[in-house]
């Protein structure tokens, strides 16, 4: 069964952020492998979303929140997502460091 993946703004307005920041700091081809792990997520989601597990703010929210995390658990990136019948919604892509989300983050 194949899913609709959609990116909010919000998600939309972070990847550009970490891409900026990626290239600032690091280097234009680490900014370039990111976006193409990324993209290799989008794919993931596409196939089988419910396989993620639910992230560790859903219940506090009251949202079925997942995540996926692209690096490590710690150091990493979450992509924060909402699966809705056979669309996935992508609310949030955050450095995984970051504090966990609130009600006004997605």
């Amino acid at each position: 069964m194949k899913y609709v993946v959609e990116l909010s703004q919000q998600a939309q307005s972070d990847i550009r952020a970490i891409g900026r920041w990626l290239e600032a700091h690091r280097s234009i081809e680490i900014s370039d492998r990111w976006m193409r792990a990324f993209a290799r997520i989008i794919v993931q989601l596409e196939t089988d979303p419910s396989r993620f597990p639910f992230a560790e703010e859903a219940a506090d929210l009251g949202v079925q929140l997942r995540v996926h995390h692209l690096g490590s658990k710690t150091s990493g990136y979450r992509i924060i997502f909402v699966v809705n019948g056979q669309t996935v919604r992508v609310a949030r892509v955050r450095h995984a460091a970051r504090d966990s989300l609130t009600g006004g983050d997605i």
